[in-house]
């Protein structure tokens, strides 16, 4: 019975250290996953800047993948493989937004111009993760790494 007792309690230690280092990393693979997620929208959307100097065609009708699920520029990113995507009314921008299922509750955004650097940013919202909440983003706001 006693040893019972302690197999019992070392696993409990065990248990003790590994899940928080577990759910870190579940977090940070979410975080990953829609980063990259993002970062294949804008290839996606860059296509269509090539073929049209704009991104006119670089709406969600046109961006549809078996890859990605891409929603409307005023439609809400619920989970990483969401994208919300929106163009500039000049053309000449392309953005686009998800948020993170893995808890954090982080939405990453993505911009690009005809010059061909992409910025980033990240907001903890409560509110809203669209791409249209992302052309409101403060030009200072964004960087060029994550």
């Amino acid at each position: 019975m006693i040893e019972l007792t302690i197999v019992i309690a070392v696993l409990g230690v065990m248990m003790a250290i590994a899940l928080p280092g577990f759910n870190a990393l579940r977090v940070s693979t979410a975080q990953t996953s829609v980063k990259r997620t993002l970062e294949a929208a804008v290839r996606t959307a860059n296509w269509s800047f090539r073929d049209r100097s704009d991104y006119s065609k670089a709406d969600a009708t046109n961006l549809r993948s078996t890859s990605l699920s891409v929603l409307a520029a005023g439609t809400e990113a619920q989970s990483g493989n969401q994208v919300s995507v929106a163009v500039s009314t000049d053309k000449l921008t392309f953005y686009a937004a998800a948020r993170t299922d893995g808890g954090t509750g982080l939405c990453y955004m993505i911009k690009q111009g005809p010059g061909g650097v992409a910025y980033y940013g990240a907001a903890a919202t409560a509110g809203t993760c669209t791409a249209t909440a992302a052309t409101g983003v403060a030009a200072g706001s964004w960087g060029t790494t994550w």
